[in-house]
C-alpha cells in the first residue's frame, strides 16, 4: 500500500496551517488520513434558557453520527426554581446520563463523563430536570464533547 506524504502550507491570513492530503487542500487534521478520512474531536456549543415547569429539553445539540464522551455546563444566569436544591443532566431515556445535584447558582457547572462513549444515531436534544419542585427561570450554557467520524473521500 502506497500512502501519499502530506506537503503542507501555512496561510497568514486565515492563521491556519493546510495540508494537501489525497487530492485537495484541507485545514490540518491531526487525526486524518490522506484519503480523507478522519476522527475529529469536536465541542458543540449551546445556551439553553429555561422555561417553567418541570422537565426542560435543549434544542439538537447533539449530532447524528457522534460518539459522545462527555457533556459539560455553566450556569450562566441564577437557577430560580420552586423547591428544587438541584437539577439533573441527560437525555431522553436516560435522565441522569450525564450526572445529577448540579448547582442553582451562577457560574455553577456540570462535568458529566459517560463511563463509555456513547453514540447517538440521530440529532439528540439534552434533557434537565430539577430534583425536586419545578424550573423557573435561568441559563445553562451547554458543550458537548464528541468525536464526529468522516468518511473517505468520493473516488
Amino acid at each position: 500500500m502506497t500512502d501519499t506524504i502530506p506537503v503542507g502550507e501555512f496561510d497568514e491570513d486565515n492563521n491556519q496551517y493546510y495540508v494537501y492530503l489525497g487530492n485537495k487542500w484541507r485545514a490540518e487534521k491531526p487525526s486524518q488520513i490522506s484519503n480523507g478520512a478522519a476522527f475529529e474531536s469536536v465541542v458543540f456549543h449551546l445556551d439553553h434558557t429555561i422555561v417553567a415547569g418541570a422537565d426542560n429539553t435543549t434544542a439538537d445539540i447533539i449530532p447524528s453520527h457522534c460518539v459522545v464522551s462527555a457533556v459539560t455546563a455553566r450556569v450562566i444566569a441564577p437557577i430560580v426554581t420552586d423547591g428544587a436544591a438541584s437539577w439533573t443532566l441527560g437525555v431522553t431515556g436516560a435522565s441522569g446520563r450525564y450526572g445529577s445535584q448540579y448547582g442553582l447558582a451562577l457560574n455553577s457547572y456540570a462535568i458529566g463523563v459517560t463511563g463509555q462513549p456513547q453514540a447517538y444515531y440521530s440529532d439528540t436534544p439534552l434533557l434537565i430536570a430539577p430534583e425536586t419542585g419545578a424550573f423557573v427561570s435561568g441559563e445553562i450554557r451547554f458543550a458537548v464533547h464528541a468525536m464526529v467520524p468522516t468518511p473517505p473521500d468520493a473516488v
